[in-house]
């Protein structure tokens, strides 16, 4: 994973953040970097009433805008994994989200220091909605998944700051959609919900009070059941009317289209929507009490005679897995559709469509190399490759490229080397990159043939011979083909490959540390431990029992021969001619220690293999060491964290947020 000893930083992450801290003692206040802005999953977006102020759920944080999706910036890192989102549409200061077990307030604009619990325990939120009408907009509704003990839907009077269940215990369902009755008239308190059994089973079976359509005329006070109870119910909207139409959507295969409009005594569903083969109906939208809009799975579509016959309105770049539609009330034109990749905008009521996620996001991050104040990553989710100047972050593309590993070359610092993968199973590639202008453009120097499976993990210099680099990984096709293979810095001439750890086709080689100085390398690998080569890179002599090493690590400046190993067995301790002394018993996946500080010999930093927690100490070479929980804030899940080589009070890290 990491070569501390080479100058050469890297951080794994799968997702979105990268963190700094200010000392070692690493339970100490982290500093988030943001990292390459690359929207996915854009489950959810609120919109104030003249479509200007913005707030959306992307995967990683919770963003703003205030110039109708111009320019996007992040709230607060901490709202990790947001899931739902509203906001007071005539004050746009005043914003609601929802992530994994808490629903949180601000009512100055999403400002940092500002967010405050106004409820907690609240389980999955599956949507929140507020009342349209201006002097009703303080009503909120929260619908979330059903868990015993608690309840599927909560109201609030004061715009978020307070909840209260308002739904009956004997409705066991998970509550998908919420429509407040959209003008006000004598049925400004009417609220209709929509839902599905907590167990999601196939359509057809009548489940009451476990699935369907839910009607109060009171904000919640009582509520009746009004059928549907047959499906799985995910979108429901309201047309004003006498008496109103109320539409649903299912999901199902195909998903179904219904309407009613008498007051849901009958139901009818208009079958023209099956022949778009979508699974699921995410949201329903009535534009100027009329048009209505629907966003699927498989597209959006729009009505004019409710529903009887649809028009699809394609996304740009076929862009069509809409996760949530919003339609500004001021400019009912105005309307923004958000999908796995981006949000989307039309000023005109779906004639055109303009992208618009620009600064939103936080690209998935597999490593990340560091040089002063600029940043190098690769992803092992996205085709893309993110570079900091110092100033702002950019986005290199890299077609069908999944990125393991970027280094900084030690001598030559505009070369930037990042090493992935392509395909999968027999047909996976080994692709290898270079940058000589600081990571603005990339060639290929290196791809290895289809069928030989060869992934590469990582990417390595040897300490006194820079003009060679080394890559190291394994063959998925279990035909103990080459672990590593030697490739001069310019890509020309012999490419040289050679296994470590013998010829048996477990010996992945997870991580290296080649140390300054000497012709030492350690090589951590699956199944039988670390290897050891006292003349550079080559095969070795085994220096450990049979287990799984993910992370080695070592401080040269201490002692070239003691070495801290971690892997699913916990951390371990080695010093040459001695035997392994266990340090600690967790699931691990990788270990740090200060880089050239003399006085760090017991000073240790792991990271939990499922990627909650980072655990610290200062006394390693105790019987049993004490530990501290250094992971602060941080949003989870944290994917690596690593030393700046030559800083002995910086770590970075790498989380699901950037």
């Amino acid at each position: 994973m990491i070569n501390f000893i080479n100058i050469l930083n890297r951080v794994i992450a799968t997702s979105v953040i990268i963190l700094i801290i200010s000392t070692i003692a690493i339970s100490q206040t982290w500093t988030s970097l943001q990292g390459p802005p690359k929207a996915r999953d854009v489950k959810d977006i609120a919109v104030t009433n003249d479509g200007q102020t913005l707030y959306a759920c992307d995967k990683s944080v919770l963003f703003k805008s205030t110039n109708g999706g111009t320019l996007w910036t992040a709230t607060q890192v901490e709202l990790a994994s947001p899931l739902v989102v509203v906001c007071k549409p005539n004050d746009a200061n005043n914003v609601v989200v929802g992530i994994q077990n808490y629903i949180k307030l601000n009512t100055n604009g999403g400002s940092i220091t500002d967010w405050q619990d106004a409820l907690t325990n609240a389980g999955t939120p599956l949507r929140l909605a507020v009342s349209p009408i201006t002097n009703a907009s303080d009503t909120m509704y929260l619908g979330r998944k059903y868990s015993a003990g608690s309840y599927s839907v909560y109201f609030s009077s004061n715009g978020g700051a307070d909840w209260f269940n308002r739904f009956p215990s004997s409705y066991v369902t998970d509550i998908y959609d919420i429509a407040p009755y959209p003008v006000l008239n004598t049925n400004y308190k009417h609220v209709w919900v929509c839902g599905s059994d907590t167990g999601n089973y196939a359509e057809g079976t009548s489940l009451p009070n476990k699935r369907g359509v839910f009607f109060s005329r009171n904000a919640g006070e009582n509520w009746t059941s009004k059928g549907m109870d047959s499906y799985n119910l995910r979108a429901i909207a309201i047309k004003d009317a006498s008496p109103p139409n109320i539409f649903v959507g299912t999901a199902g295969t195909p998903a179904k289209f219904f309407v009613s409009i008498d007051t849901g005594l009958t139901w009818i569903e208009r079958t023209s929507f099956r022949t778009f083969n979508a699974t699921v109906i995410r949201a329903i939208r009535v534009r100027n009490n009329s048009d209505l809009w629907l966003a699927s799975d498989k597209g959006l579509y729009r009505s004019f005679d409710n529903g009887t016959t649809w028009a699809n309105l394609p996304m740009p770049n076929n862009d069509n897995n809409i996760l949530s539609l919003v339609i500004a009330k001021n400019g009912q034109d105005l309307i923004y559709t958000t999908t796995q990749n981006s949000i989307y905008k039309t000023t005109n009521a779906g004639t055109s469509w303009s992208r618009v996620d620009s600064g939103l996001g936080r690209m998935p991050v597999s490593s990340v190399a560091v040089s002063s104040n600029n940043y190098w990553t690769v992803s092992d989710k996205y085709d893309s490759l993110g570079r900091f100047d110092g100033s702002k972050w950019s986005i290199v593309e890299l077609h069908n490229f999944r990125g393991n590993k970027i280094i900084q070359h030690p001598d030559q610092t505009t070369y930037i080397y990042a090493t992935g993968y392509s395909g999968s199973g027999v047909n996976q590639r080994g692709l290898f990159y270079r940058s000589v202008d600081s990571g603005k453009n990339y060639t290929s120097l290196y791809t290895t043939s289809p069928w030989s499976g060869n992934i590469f993990n990582g990417i390595t210099f040897e300490p006194n011979n820079t003009s060679f680099i080394y890559l190291y990984g394994y063959d998925v096709t279990g035909a103990s083909n080459p672990n590593f293979y030697k490739i001069p810095l310019y890509g020309a001439g012999t490419k040289e490959p050679f296994s470590v750890g013998g010829s048996s086709p477990l010996n992945t080689v997870n991580d290296v540390i080649a140390v300054a100085g000497t012709q030492i390398v350690y090589y951590g690998l699956d199944n039988i431990g670390v290897y050891r080569s006292l003349s550079g890179p080559s095969n070795g002599n085994s220096v450990s029992h049979q287990m799984t090493v993910r992370s080695p690590t070592l401080n040269a400046s201490v002692s070239t021969t003691t070495l801290y190993v971690v892997g699913p067995s916990g951390l371990w301790r080695w010093h040459e001619n001695t035997i392994w002394y266990p340090k600690r018993n967790d699931n691990l996946k990788k270990v740090i220690m200060r880089p050239g500080y003399t006085n760090s010999k017991n000073h240790i930093a792991v990271l939990a293999n499922d990627g909650n927690t980072i655990w610290y100490t200062g006394n390693a070479e105790a019987v049993s060491p004490t530990w501290v929980d250094g992971t602060g804030g941080i949003p989870k899940l944290i994917y690596d964290i690593s030393n700046v080589p030559g800083d002995t009070t910086m770590v970075i890290a790498a989380t699901d947020c950037g």
